[in-house]
């Protein structure tokens, strides 16, 4: 079949021909929305669950959703070593700027002006405020502090943002590469713009261990989110996720080849379009036959291990690799295994072992879901390492 006209859509964070099974997380964010611009209390949801299962495709949608309520909405990807003052202000530049052509300019100046004093402590040059073309307020969000000038700022937002009938929205994806500083910040603003009653939220997405990081830098994290979890959609949903693209193109599946790339992809949703985009280009035609769902599923495979599983493991030092393999020999169904056992099997100490452990963390191959555990991020990645030669 014409690859022109292939409707999956296998890339990172990119949305798919349709998304199915994920109505509760939306439902749960339309409910906050709506509840906040009532001036009622509601809370943001975390999205939390290992890579491929869709995150990001969920925080956008919860994005849109906002955005679509005319409200002032800030997207931001957490990033290891970027300072969250930066990154917030880079979001929040573009959010206020759209707001500006909604709304009439002397209703925004104040939360602008605060905007540009806590946009130039991250950037001295106004870099970060290009086309904020006020004078920054002073005494206010520029304090250094940036618990302290982030709750000033989500908190003139807010009031803004109440006398409009709209709410602020701040999503954050890869929430889980946040430090407890900056974490702190966000949760302690949160907190004080509840408490004041201002339509403000924030949505999350990170691994599952996203809960324990929250709670390790305010005591009241549970209190200020409503945890999502996010896991592989059943098989009802699974299929709908690959006849919901095909259907409106004319092109149906055998029973048979359908229940082929549902086993493969096990419910997960990056998957189900990695396999779904070779399928129908290996397809001739309608109907998909199991034959071209077993050619399809092969290249989908060497996609796999070369991109999704080969590009962690090519960025991994040899000794981290042999963290790897002792983790992957050991991992049980959700990929993870104590970390004393893993010390064991290699013949050393869980002190030797800190600094590899630590180091492939931050390269996000692994992640912590308890105390005295470690886990891969990526569902298959033991089933990959185990296959190398």
């Amino acid at each position: 079949m014409d690859p022109v006209e292939n409707p999956f859509a296998p890339g990172a964070g990119q949305a798919p021909p349709a998304l199915v099974g994920r109505d509760p997380q939306l439902r749960a964010a339309e409910i906050a929305l709506d509840r906040l611009a009532d001036r009622r209390p509601a809370r943001g949801s975390m999205l939390v669950g290992v890579r491929g299962v869709g995150k990001t495709v969920l925080l956008n949608e919860i994005r849109r959703l906002a955005h679509d309520r005319g409200w002032i909405v800030a997207k931001l990807e957490a990033s290891r070593g970027q300072p969250l003052r930066r990154a917030v202000a880079q979001a929040l530049n573009s959010a206020l700027r759209s707001a500006t052509g909604r709304h009439r300019r002397g209703v925004l100046e104040r939360a602008l002006a605060v905007f540009k004093s806590f946009s130039l402590t991250a950037s001295p040059d106004g870099s970060l405020a290009i086309g904020i073309d006020v004078d920054p307020a002073g005494g206010v969000a520029g304090t250094g502090d940036l618990e302290i000038d982030l709750t000033e700022l989500l908190g003139e937002l807010g009031a803004t943002a109440a006398s409009l009938g709209i709410g602020v929205a701040l999503l954050v994806d890869e929430m889980h590469d946040l430090d407890p500083v900056d974490l702190g910040a966000i949760e302690g603003a949160l907190h004080d713009t509840n408490q004041h009653g201002l339509p403000v939220v924030v949505f999350g997405a990170g691994l599952p261990n996203l809960p324990s990081v929250l709670a390790s830098a305010k005591s009241y994290a549970e209190r200020l989110f409503e945890i999502q979890t996010v896991g592989p959609l059943d098989e009802h949903d699974a299929a709908r996720a690959l006849t919901a693209a095909t259907d409106p193109a004319g092109v149906a599946w055998t029973t048979e080849a359908l229940q082929n790339v549902l086993d493969a992809a096990r419910g997960y949703p990056y998957f189900l379009q990695v396999y779904g985009k070779h399928v129908w280009d290996f397809a001739p035609a309608s109907p998909i036959t199991v034959d071209d769902a077993r050619a399809g599923m092969a290249a989908g495979n060497a996609e796999l291990q070369s991109g999704f599983f080969g590009a962690r493991w090519e960025r991994a030092a040899p000794a981290q690799q042999s963290y790897l393999r002792a983790l992957a020999a050991l991992a049980d169904d959700d990929g993870a295994a104590a970390t004393s056992a893993v010390a064991d099997a290699l013949g050393k100490s869980l002190g030797a072992l800190s600094s590899t452990r630590d180091q492939l963390l931050r390269k996000g191959v692994v992640y912590a879901p308890d105390r005295g555990t470690i886990a891969f991020t990526t569902p298959g990645m033991a089933e990959f390492v185990l296959s190398r030669p």
